[in-house]
């Protein structure tokens, strides 16, 4: 194993397989102290099993996983790792202050400094205000939010998130990015997400499962995604405003992709926006759109 001390987890010819079918195949990777690695891929490439492997939940077929020096193995409960699934579930009748005392005695946490430490967590993630409110009252953010505190009691080593920023709204999403900004001075995080913005934003790291393959990206291609990561949606209401907005398309070198009367404008940079927003404001044809409107790319879209 690498002795740099820098190193909180080190991955070794990890595979999984599931009957014939090989889901992992020797996955090579590292991840050092105070670090962000965006985990990126199309659904079903393999990343929830990957993560599920790191936190012992899942037994691997071969290879090794280990952290702080420690072999990482199936079933047991490792306190340095917290862990975010992509769907948090609560107990909805608790508070959020009782919810983040109740995990701190599971994860025996000494009684007496449980206090501080779940209220600091509140202020943390700015619900110390809401900690005496019923989870089933929180919004979508303030439960992700809770759960990224839960992830945090014990003070872990490594925090692996499964899409945190899944179904927040652009409000939802800053508050996350923030939050993760300041705990990685404390921990590392490990995060999965389509959304090329966080990836570019948050990550200093990037890891990409790809039919099983995982790789690190160097940082040329991450700068290439990180590019990527605005589409413009234009939707149209008869199919020959389609066909002549993609000759201009086409005879501009503007790359899209069609779905039936929508096109999604891929690489879009102000240039770009600029010479369709022209486009429709001058074109002798009557061609406009029914509506039109600035994305943010996922990792499916380039793909």
């Amino acid at each position: 194993m690498n002795q740099d001390s820098d190193i909180i987890l080190e991955v070794s010819e990890l595979s999984k397989k599931f009957d014939d079918r090989v889901v992992i195949e020797n996955a090579s990777f590292i991840i050092k102290k105070h670090t962000i690695v965006g985990l990126i891929g199309k659904n079903g490439a393999g990343k929830t099993t990957l993560m599920k492997m790191l936190i012992g939940f899942l037994k691997p077929t071969s290879g090794r996983i280990i952290l702080n020096n420690k072999n990482i193995k199936f079933g047991d409960s490792n306190p340095q790792i917290g862990y975010l699934t992509d769907v948090p579930v609560y107990y909805d009748f608790m508070t959020a202050y009782e919810y983040l005392y109740m995990c701190a005695c599971l994860k025996k946490v000494d009684k007496a400094s449980i206090v501080d430490e779940v209220t600091k967590l509140l202020s943390l993630v700015n619900l110390e205000c809401s900690k005496n409110k019923r989870i089933k009252g929180y919004s979508r953010g303030m439960k992700q939010r809770l759960g990224i505190a839960q992830c945090l009691i014990g003070k872990p080593s490594l925090v692996i998130c499964d899409e945190p920023m899944s179904a927040l709204d652009p409000k939802g999403r800053e508050e996350v990015i923030e939050i993760f900004n300041k705990i990685k001075n404390d921990t590392s995080i490990l995060l999965s997400t389509h959304i090329l913005d966080d990836i570019g934003r948050l990550c200093d790291e990037v890891i990409i499962v790809d039919k099983g393959i995982v790789k690190s990206i160097e940082s040329s291609t991450r700068l290439s995604f990180y590019s990527k990561n605005k589409l413009l949606e234009v939707d149209f209401n008869k199919q020959h405003l389609v066909e002549k907005f993609e000759s201009f398309l086409r005879s501009n070198n503007i790359l899209y992709k069609l779905k039936e009367r929508t096109i999604l404008v891929k690489e879009l940079n102000q240039d770009i926006q600029k010479r369709i927003y022209y486009y429709f404001a001058t074109n002798d044809e009557y061609i406009y759109p029914n509506s039109i409107k600035i994305l943010d790319a996922t990792i499916d879209d380039i793909f």
